[in-house]
């Protein structure tokens, strides 16, 4: 991961949104940098990793899976410049 891209942000959708066509967030942060977005989002949701999906260059931002401390994916984040 990149952690030099200040300002940051990170935000979260649950996978098992009931309105698929608008999901809503579940947690959105801004910092300096990925490991502070990270830990953030530790201390606000537990024991998760974040697992890299792609890179979407149309939006501008890193895709990963949120997993719980058993590997279940248990939403998906959006990392970018804020």
């Amino acid at each position: 991961m990149t952690t030099n891209i200040a300002p940051a942000f990170i935000d979260v959708y649950s996978i098992n949104d009931d309105d698929d066509s608008d999901p809503d967030s579940i947690y959105y942060a801004t910092a300096n940098t990925i490991d502070e977005l990270c830990s953030h989002l530790i201390d606000a949701m537990g024991n998760v990793t974040l697992d890299f999906l792609f890179t979407d260059d149309d939006m501008g931002h890193d895709v990963y899976d949120v997993c719980n401390a058993d590997n279940d994916v248990i939403a998906v984040a959006y990392i970018g410049h804020a």
